[in-house]
């Protein structure tokens, strides 16, 4: 199994910036990378809903203030959407910093995933201790059998020095220790955990996840923790390099995990999902004659009556139903998104601007690269959100000439399809 986390706070405050369809853009580069379940930080999503992102396969759950409210935390995950529909996940949200997702890999074994966006150093103490509290009120509940993976944005180095927590990381970390990864010692010491983030003998640049924006120095704050007892299950865990940064200034943290039933659907949830027939095109006469023969000749053919009603009402049932999909078909699932009508020509933009910078994202220490970067990540959004407003005007220049034309009900259809248009398909 693959997993993954990342904060994916976009870069709002630097000249504007605002990424269209921030969530299609990150399960892109997660599709890419072939992750099974990522954990979000920092989403600054509103409520408690979850997005399917049909293009990529992915389905984004997150816990969120309301809208109304002011939102700079948040916390979720991004699940592969046949996952969760297989397995049928269901969330828990334990407050916009915590969230848990309870996944079976095999008949009665679990691995609890918790995603966490803890508060930043220069943080009030109360919230820290309001954050460490929960989360030592949130590890006790989850089952002892249970392997339990800690992912998120923890904004704390734990350092290099091991010396007194041996139990808790290697010595394979970066940099110093500061106020906040003693904290977070703590915890994983008082809790069992181990920090796999610091287990492994990689280059630096593979172990770091977040630059600092004065001192240009790249630092180990995003972690991927385990019970010290499954640490063996933790293949890898290292820092995604050749993946988009444009939509957020971490790094994807990656760590592969050994798990023997790997997400072995039960057997009362191998049932196929229900599917629709294509009931309108029964408008067409010839379609329905044919609809109506067809079915007669299959009712002559039935066997002869019975005293047993269930008997043959599973015949009768089964007769209509095979008739309607030859015949009829079943409908095709449509869904009005700019984003997916227009995805080839998007992940052009997408791959020149990467393939413009190879070199640029590995060194960010000099400022005309750094500028260099900035500007191509600029020019990239401006001819995604260009494309995003060539739809918004051709769709107004129709409803306009449908207005003129007195044509309420195609208005009507096209203002239906602008509301789809105006948001991504939810499911609550």
């Amino acid at each position: 199994m693959t997993i993954g986390t990342r904060n994916v706070r976009t870069l709002l405050g630097v000249n504007n910036y605002r990424p269209e369809r921030r969530t299609a853009l990150i399960t892109q580069e997660l599709a890419r990378l072939d992750i099974d379940i990522a954990a979000l930080s920092e989403t600054r999503l509103s409520g408690e809903v979850h997005i399917s992102q049909l293009r990529s396969g992915y389905t984004i759950l997150w816990m969120g203030k309301d809208a109304e409210e002011p939102r700079i935390h948040g916390a979720g995950f991004a699940v592969k959407t046949k996952i969760v529909k297989d397995l049928r996940l269901t969330p828990v949200s334990i407050n916009e910093r915590l969230m848990t997702l309870r996944v079976p890999i095999g008949s009665d074994s679990f691995i609890t995933f918790v995603s966490a966006y803890a508060p930043t150093l220069d943080s009030d103490e109360e919230t820290k201790n309001q954050f460490y509290h929960q989360l030592n009120t949130t590890l006790p509940k989850i089952p002892i059998k249970d392997k339990l993976i800690l992912l998120g944005d923890f904004n704390a180095r734990v350092g290099w020095d091991n010396r007194f927590s041996r139990d808790v990381m290697s010595k394979q970390g970066v940099g110093n220790c500061n106020a906040n990864g003693l904290l977070l010692l703590g915890l994983c010491a008082k809790h069992e955990r181990f920090i796999s983030s610091a287990q492994f003998r990689l280059p630096n640049r593979y172990k770091t996840t977040w630059m600092h924006p004065r001192s240009k120095h790249w630092h180990l704050i995003d972690c991927v923790i385990t019970r010290q007892r499954d640490k063996k299950d933790i293949l890898i865990t290292k820092a995604a390099l050749n993946i988009d940064e444009c939509w957020t200034d971490h790094r994807l943290l990656v760590s592969r995990l050994r798990v023997p039933k790997y997400l072995k659907p039960r057997s009362h949830f191998s049932n196929p999902p229900c599917r629709k027939f294509s009931i309108s095109s029964l408008n067409n006469k010839n379609v329905r004659s044919h609809f109506q023969y067809i079915l007669s000749e299959q009712l002559n053919k039935a066997p002869a009556t019975t005293d047993d009603v269930k008997q043959e009402w599973t015949t009768l049932k089964n007769i209509i139903k095979e008739t309607a999909e030859n015949v009829v078909g079943f409908s095709a699932r449509k869904r009005s998104d700019w984003f997916d009508d227009n995805h080839g020509e998007i992940q052009a933009i997408i791959n020149a601007k990467r393939d413009a910078y190879p070199s640029l994202a590995q060194d960010p220490s000099r400022a005309e690269k750094k500028a260099h970067l900035q500007e191509l990540k600029q020019k990239c959004q401006s001819e995604i959100r260009a494309i995003k407003n060539k739809l918004w005007q051709q769709k107004a220049t129709e409803l306009q000439n449908l207005s003129d034309a007195r044509n309420l009900v195609a208005s009507t259809l096209v203002l239906k399809s602008c509301m789809d248009l105006s948001a991504p398909h939810q499911e609550h």
